[in-house]
């Protein structure tokens, strides 16, 4: 506790929050997509998971930068954030029913993933985290397209939002879906404060 006080004046304590969560979720997003990519063996998940690690590797940097302890567990599929592991357990079980559900996972996880960061974005005013989140949005909205087209592509149907609402989803895939209905759906996602308030 005593070293987590000697770096308040840099870092508060919803950044402290928002950086060990995004950890344990680029990992949960990596962990997922390797499961994935050896039961269904589409490339796809492979090069995702690819890109979370080095997503979790940018996290790492500031973990270390700002001398926090990293929660990271070393094994696929384990996390110190209990609402995590609930997370992955369900995903990993819904994903292994079909590759077309395997696909929806991978757009569910990214939706999170995008909720979750804009929320970290808005708390912080610390450059470091502000250039760290923001290079993982970009990351998140690419991999989010990618898993829209390959789930558009495999099923002849049409992806729709599963935790965005359809106005934000049809922002970040650039297009508007002309049978869209419209519903708005709660943005609370499994984020951080999922098991605190």
């Amino acid at each position: 506790i005593a070293e987590q006080e000697t770096i308040s004046t840099e870092l508060t304590q919803d950044e402290i929050d928002a950086l060990l969560f995004m950890r344990e979720e680029e990992k949960l997003a990596r962990d997922v997509y390797l499961t994935l990519y050896e039961k269904w063996d589409l490339v796809l998940f492979n090069n995702i998971a690819r890109s979370e690690q080095r997503h979790m590797d940018a996290v790492k940097t500031l973990i270390d930068r700002y001398g926090l302890e990293d929660p990271m567990l070393g094994e696929v599929g384990e996390f110190t954030n209990q609402d995590l592991q609930s997370l992955y357990d369900d995903l990993i079980i819904k994903g292994s029913q079909s590759i077309s559900d395997a696909l929806l996972v991978g757009g569910a996880i990214e939706e999170i993933d995008i909720l979750d960061l804009q929320e970290g974005l808005k708390e912080t005013t610390n450059p470091d985290v502000t250039r760290v989140f923001e290079s993982l949005l970009r990351g998140s909205y690419s991999h989010l397209r990618a898993f829209v087209n390959n789930y558009n592509r495999q099923t002849g149907g049409t992806y729709e939002p599963q935790y965005m609402t359809q106005n934000a989803f049809d922002e970040i895939i650039g297009q508007s879906n002309a049978n869209g209905n419209g519903r708005s759906q709660s943005t609370t996602t499994m984020g951080r404060r999922g098991g605190r308030r």
